[in-house]
């Protein structure tokens, strides 16, 4: 069980580490690819996670200057998130 959730930590932290790559095509795909994740397996994700993605997301990212399509992938990446009901109560924070 230690190893899984070593492993789940690791993929969580490359998605985090790619959603600020300096590319911003990558940091496009990684937000679509975060929010996906996100509303799929939202039960499953640690709180302490889901909340630093959204953080991520909803206080950093949506307002990057640099690119116009990183703040687009963040609001077409968070329908998919808002469509999972278990993402409301976090999502009115």
């Amino acid at each position: 069980v230690k190893e899984v959730d070593e492993l789940l930590q690791r993929q969580f932290s490359v998605v985090e580490e790619l959603m600020y790559d300096v590319c911003p095509q990558v940091r496009v795909v990684a937000i679509e690819g975060a929010c996906r994740i996100l509303s799929i397996f939202w039960e499953l994700i640690p709180k302490k996670v889901t909340t630093a993605m959204l953080t991520s997301l909803a206080g950093d990212l949506v307002h990057d200057k640099t690119s116009p399509a990183v703040r687009a992938a963040v609001f077409n990446g968070m329908t998919f998130v808002i469509d999972n009901p278990l993402a409301q109560t976090a999502l009115k924070k």
